[in-house]
């Protein structure tokens, strides 16, 4: 799992505000642009992100 500067792991409320602006950012761009982001585009990205932290059970 990702850790931060100090050796501990971010806390809950910091993570709950990165995936949100994450869903937000995808979700604004899609409405802009559809033809660039997928309809999927979340979960995919969610999906990712787990996996690289280690967080995905596989």
């Amino acid at each position: 799992m990702l850790d931060n500067a100090n050796g501990e792991r971010p806390s809950l409320p910091w993570m709950t505000l990165v995936v949100l602006a994450l869903e937000d950012g995808l979700r604004l761009n899609r409405l802009i642009d559809p033809d660039t982001t997928p309809a999927d585009g979340f979960l995919r990205a969610i999906t990712d992100l787990r996996r690289r932290t280690g967080l995905a059970s596989e």
